[in-house]
């Protein structure tokens, strides 16, 4: 089946085809749109490109792909803040369950072979909707099984309802405290918020906040972000999310909140507030915090429903496969003394 697809990389004169595959394709979320893709890249001084599968001068398929150079070795990698990198494929329009299965395949192991003889090392998160990567595996990539939150929207009350009671009675008190959640393009204050929470853990964002600024103003021109605020009758900003979106799919990118107005609800408010906004266009929004085990609570709390997600990786180089191997064994080393 593979034979019939050959795979290229796109020219910038293509993206807007790929970026309406992207748009309108189950698989396809705002982290492989080249508005998300090129503003990481250009913010971190990284490489990427777009490799489309085609079929008789059709776009199938494809996947944006983050690079980066360690010494010889072409590295794709996953790009530091996104929740899925995946490969990306258009359903064929058919009513037979075993073509659109051979289909996915062929798409797949296109795109397979093709990272196979351009990169050293490759790693990709599928979105939930993409679990058939046998494709890649017949291939010699290894699997792995990741999850994620998707929370069905509808009213508050309905939203609420499918909640944890605890968290109804906080979405309740922050309504007593007078906190009050809008749309907002205001992300200069979403950002010491955002650093907050970080240091907070002792860690640093995964991508600098200038780049978040770039992203998010990439996405807002684009019509496929928003930033949510919440504040205080005082005007004190407390807690922040931001949404994107392709037609099809929605995603919870990013969120913060004080720390001091946390037991006041002030996270639980502005989750369900920037969910009733996303309500107007979706029946779903994306939480993809289920593989962090400090994450992953309240997102369960908050009503979301567990799905798997496949992530599929290649190491060709033997070098490569030892430096991977010899920091994996010096985690579990213990510390002398």
């Amino acid at each position: 089946m593979s034979e019939e697809f050959t795979a290229r990389s796109l020219t910038p004169e293509e993206y807007p085809l790929w970026d309406a595959l992207v748009d309108t394709a189950p698989s396809g979320t705002p982290f492989q749109a080249t508005w998300w893709m090129g503003t990481l890249a250009r913010e971190l001084k990284a490489h990427f490109e777009v490799v489309g599968c085609f079929r008789k001068g059709v776009l199938w398929g494809g996947c944006a792909l983050f690079g980066r150079r360690t010494g010889p070795f072409c590295r794709l990698v996953f790009p530091p803040s996104a929740l899925y990198n995946g490969i990306v494929v258009k359903p064929r329009d058919t009513d037979s369950y075993p073509t659109q299965v051979m289909h996915t395949i062929g798409v797949t192991e296109c795109l397979g072979s093709w990272i196979r003889q351009h990169a050293h090392e490759a790693h990709l998160t599928h979105h939930h909707s993409l679990l058939d990567v046998r494709g890649l595996i017949w291939q010699g990539w290894r699997s792995r099984v990741r999850y994620t939150y998707i929370l069905p929207l509808g009213s508050r009350e309905e939203m609420i309802g499918r909640a944890e009671r605890t968290r109804g009675a906080m979405f309740r008190q922050a309504e007593r405290a007078g906190l009050r959640c809008e749309p907002s393009d205001d992300i200069e204050a979403f950002l010491p918020l955002y650093a907050r929470t970080f240091a907070r853990h002792g860690l640093e964002s995964p991508v600098p906040l200038p780049a978040i600024a770039a992203i998010y103003r990439a996405g807002r021109e684009r019509g496929a972000a928003q930033l949510f605020l919440t504040r205080t009758p005082a005007g004190e900003v407390v807690s922040g999310t931001i949404a994107l979106w392709t037609q099809r799919n929605a995603m919870l990118w990013l969120a913060a909140s004080k720390p001091e107005w946390l037991e006041q609800g002030a996270s639980v408010f502005t989750y369900f507030e920037t969910f009733a906004h996303l309500a107007e266009r979706f029946q779903e929004v994306d939480f993809a915090s289920a593989n962090v085990h400090s994450l992953h609570h309240n997102a369960a709390l908050l009503g979301g429903e567990l799905r798997l997600v496949a992530r599929t990786e290649l190491t060709r180089s033997p070098a490569l496969r030892f430096f991977h191997a010899l920091r994996h064994i010096r985690r579990f080393q213990p510390e002398e003394g």
